[in-house]
């Protein structure tokens, strides 16, 4: 059985990882390659959900944009105690799991919230030591309200982090990335065009980059 390519997405909540690999997924599906999402977050969203469901009436697996705002603080908590008390380990080694049960054996394997790189093989250089590749996106935005950064020719800056977790680590991430994707904020017509455009300048970088494995599998 010939063993996946991996691709992580890293950036701060909200900045468009889940919808990046829906395109990402849409222009593999065009080359009949076979890819499958994982995520750091789902395996603590299943953890959490009979506790929240309980005591919140919120399903950690099922919720709305404005009730995961309301349960953030104890999936933040809860996840960074199990992180610091494995040094890291405890999440990736969720996944792992998840991964080895899988019997669809996909072609490439996309992990859409890599927020780590802190401890020795933290989330980012364990999808690096499988030779993955570490994709930043980045939301621009042009509420400057929103921003954490300076703008972009003065109009656009990017989306700041939800809290302090992510001000702390997501610099670190974005500072191991191979590639960065800044997507800029359109009307929801245009999102398409966007997201189709960013997708397809990766997809040449990485044939431009990478090893042979990822050239064949494009080509």
């Amino acid at each position: 059985m010939k063993s996946p390519l991996y691709i992580g997405l890293g950036g701060v909540a909200g900045s468009g990882k889940d919808t990046f690999y829906s395109y990402l997924k849409k222009e593999l599906n065009k080359k009949e390659i076979k890819i499958k999402r994982y995520s750091f977050g789902d395996e603590l969203k299943k953890e959490v959900n009979e506790w929240t469901t309980t005591h919140y009436g919120i399903s950690s697996l099922k919720c709305t944009r404005e009730e995961k705002e309301v349960i953030r603080p104890l999936l933040v908590t809860h996840g960074s105690v199990k992180r610091n008390k494995t040094e890291g380990q405890y999440w990736i080694e969720k996944v792992s799991q998840a991964i080895d049960r899988d019997e669809e054996n996909p072609d490439v394997i996309c992990i859409t919230d890599v927020r780590y790189n802190h401890y020795d093989n933290d989330e980012a250089s364990w999808l690096k030591n499988l030779g993955g590749i570490l994709v930043y996106v980045g939301r621009m935005v042009k509420n400057p309200e929103s921003s954490g950064c300076p703008s972009v020719d003065g109009v656009m800056s990017e989306l700041k982090p939800k809290n302090t977790e992510e001000m702390t680590h997501n610099p670190k991430v974005r500072g191991a990335a191979d590639y960065t994707s800044l997507i800029r904020d359109v009307k929801k017509s245009q999102i398409p065009e966007v997201f189709q455009g960013e997708i397809k300048k990766l997809m040449k970088w990485i044939k431009e980059e990478r090893g042979p494995e990822w050239t064949s599998l494009l080509t």
